[in-house]
């Protein structure tokens, strides 16, 4: 992730200590999965925060467990010492509920061996009791301590008025935004690739890759920049059939894989090319859909199947009926694991965004609505005639035209498709969705 203009804040602590909890406090949205399970955060989660007019990158990493020989366990620590080595400030949280642990000291002697700023925050903290009963964590030897509730938000506000304290004023070449970053969500069934394509890109171990779905439950945003442009990319959960969404965590990892589709500009959805397309990724492709963000179908794992001259023609065509409600997306055929064609995929970001953000102005977007209106005529609903008035382009992001006519009722979806395809051939937007709305226009 490029750091250089912004603190980064690290929040760190043993499993089920809220980190979590103050992690979407902070940021003011619930980003992190939050659930009463041990070990749910495995991976280092990145947002940007800001306070008092000062802007930092937080990281929500795993439960801390020094001394866990587990393999997963193990792992956590590994990404959670990445974040406290990438860190200019740590939050170290404990459970006042709960009191001090040894594996609390442990954690604390590795965050001053670091010789990071650190502020220790006691939470869980909701109410006097529980406070009057937590002032052991004082023999940590920490010379700042907050006590808050990351849940209910109480003492917040010091805490982040302190948090602000470390980071510096902006210098004059810092204020201006600059070039806002292309987001990119990665999105696919469990165990298709989407952890080693992101690592693949980025060119270290980001996140955990494993042989075992289901690795990856946060979305966690990674920022590149590629030939001088930026881009967030956003390595989402495994999503599962909706029949199989288990309640509780499952459900909840699925709404934040859509979440997170939803605040992305281009969806990566990846299939696994080695096997046969499933229910399941027709139901992926249903989200997609749902979102109106342009999409790249990229099949992984390439480098597996065995070719001929029609292998590439037959995947393609297989896609385009089994996904046919996304068949304006672009195609492309990769390994993540050899790296095979990856870089052409910010390419085809590149053009998908470009036609993402375009506007045509009203007087040329009615010049082509004429010629197309003109080669094929609404037909007539009930012998009443439909008239077509104008057209103009209402939005970006994607693309939104409202047509006015003199009965709404009038316009069969058919014929809305038909302008839909019209319109993306005409006006440059050959692969990605767009929005029409019908309105009346009345005397």
């Amino acid at each position: 992730m490029n750091t250089k203009n912004k603190t980064i804040i690290a929040i760190v602590g043993r499993p089920n200590v809220g980190k979590s909890a103050l992690f979407n406090r902070i940021i003011g949205r619930k980003k992190a999965v939050v659930f009463d399970e041990p070990g749910l955060t495995r991976d280092r989660n990145y947002a940007e925060g800001e306070w008092n007019n000062k802007e930092f990158l937080l990281v929500d990493t795993g439960g801390y467990e020094p001394t866990a020989t587990d393999n997963f366990f193990a792992e956590i620590r590994e990404q959670a010492n990445i974040a406290i080595d990438e860190a200019d400030l740590i939050l170290f949280v404990v459970d006042g509920k709960e009191g001090l642990s040894s594996i609390d000291a442990d954690v604390a002697k590795i965050i001053k061996k670091s010789q990071k700023d650190s502020i220790l925050v006691v939470n869980k903290v909701d109410n006097e009791t529980i406070k009057n009963s937590s002032y052991d964590f004082y023999q940590l030897g920490f010379e700042k301590i907050y006590f808050v509730s990351a849940l209910h938000g109480l003492g917040m506000s010091d805490l982040l008025d302190d948090v602000a304290n470390h980071i510096p004023e902006k210098t004059k070449e810092e204020v201006g935004e600059g070039d806002r970053a292309i987001k990119v969500a990665i999105v696919g069934k469990q165990n298709v690739g989407k952890s080693t394509l992101l690592n693949t890109i980025v060119g270290t171990k980001r996140v955990i890759t494993s042989e075992v779905p289901g690795t990856t439950r946060d979305a966690i945003d990674t920022e590149v920049v590629i030939d001088g442009k930026r881009y967030v990319l956003i390595d989402t959960a495994g999503i599962r059939r909706r029949g199989k969404i288990e309640v509780g965590i499952e459900k909840l990892i699925v709404l934040s894989a859509i979440i997170n589709m939803e605040r992305s500009d281009v969806v990566l959805f990846l299939l696994d090319s080695s096997e046969e397309i499933s229910q399941q990724d027709a139901h992926i492709a249903g989200f997609v859909f749902e979102s109106y963000k342009p999409c790249i179908i990229i099949l992984n794992k390439w480098d597996k199947v065995e070719k001929d001259n029609k292998t590439y023609n037959n995947f393609k065509h297989d896609v385009e009926e089994k996904l046919k409600f996304i068949n304006y997306s672009s195609f492309l055929t990769v390994s993540a694991l050899t790296g095979q064609r990856v870089n052409r995929i910010f390419k085809i970001i590149d053009e998908l965004y470009t036609q993402y953000t375009m506007r045509i102005t009203t007087s040329e977007m009615n010049a082509i609505f004429e010629q197309i209106t003109k080669n094929y005529p609404p037909p007539a609903f009930k012998g009443k005639e439909l008239k077509l008035k104008y057209i103009t382009q209402v939005g970006i992001s994607p693309p939104t035209f409202a047509i006015f006519v003199n009965n709404k009722k009038l316009i069969h979806f058919s014929y809305i498709r038909y302008l839909m395809n019209q319109l993306r051939e005409k006006c440059g937007f050959t692969n990605i969705p767009i929005k029409i709305l019908v309105r009346e226009k009345r005397k």
